[in-house]
């Protein structure tokens, strides 16, 4: 696993394979004609932004609460399968 001061060096193409390998997928949406994946790591949240092959990471500020980074998803979340479990 990377550390995520070394993350943070790597050019945005590497840190789109690291977060495709390593990251925790948590979600993921339309926004225009971008496919936007929300992942989790290293107790922090990323973007990756893919549109005709081109990939556009962005980090969340750490003041950024859970519920404000999620909000843009939960059209995309079954909350009835989770109260179901």
């Amino acid at each position: 696993m990377i550390e995520s001061s070394l993350f943070a060096r790597l050019p945005s193409w590497s840190q789109a394979e690291v977060l495709m390998k390593d990251g925790i997928l948590l979600s993921q949406r339309q926004q225009s004609d971008w496919t936007v994946t929300l992942y989790s790591f290293q107790h922090e949240f990323f973007e990756r932004w893919e549109k005709n092959g081109m990939q556009v990471i962005g980090q969340f500020a750490k003041t950024a609460s859970t519920l404000q980074i999620a909000e843009p998803y939960f059209d995309m979340i079954d909350m009835g399968s989770m109260l179901d479990a």
